[in-house]
């Protein structure tokens, strides 16, 4: 019979917000960055756990965050309700690409080897470049 074995792990820091639900987390070693339900991107310093920012421009709930970095220049991804995939720089804190090629809500976006992926209610995932 196998059993269940449960570790306790001590929570070090709890984050609040006002924006609603939490949809989404994404960290890297300079970033941590998480999708709200009112459609806003939050930004943290993932050692310190402050604030960084607000990242706005989605008009409902952001389901998936992605970070994309290469020296230099550092991308959010955030994919929305509002059928919209959003490129943000981090640097000057602005959207750079609105991306509306989904027909149904972006539920998931994820990057890798420089490449941008997303899932739909659309019944789809989409490669971007």
């Amino acid at each position: 019979m196998d059993e269940a074995y449960f570790v306790q792990v001590p929570c070090i820091k709890t984050l609040s917000t006002q924006f609603g639900y939490i949809y989404s987390l994404d960290l890297s070693t300079e970033l941590m960055v998480a999708g709200c339900q009112n459609g806003k991107v939050l930004l943290y310093d993932p050692s310190s756990f402050e604030a960084k920012g607000t990242l706005e421009g989605h008009v409902s709930t952001v389901h998936s965050v992605a970070i994309l970095s290469v020296p230099g220049n550092t991308r959010v991804f955030s994919a929305s309700q509002d059928r919209s995939i959003r490129a943000w720089s981090i640097e000057r804190m602005v959207c750079v690409q609105n991306l509306i090629r989904h027909a149904g809500a972006v539920t998931c976006v994820t990057t890798s080897r420089g490449l941008i992926f997303s899932g739909s209610c659309d019944a789809s995932v989409k490669v971007w470049q």
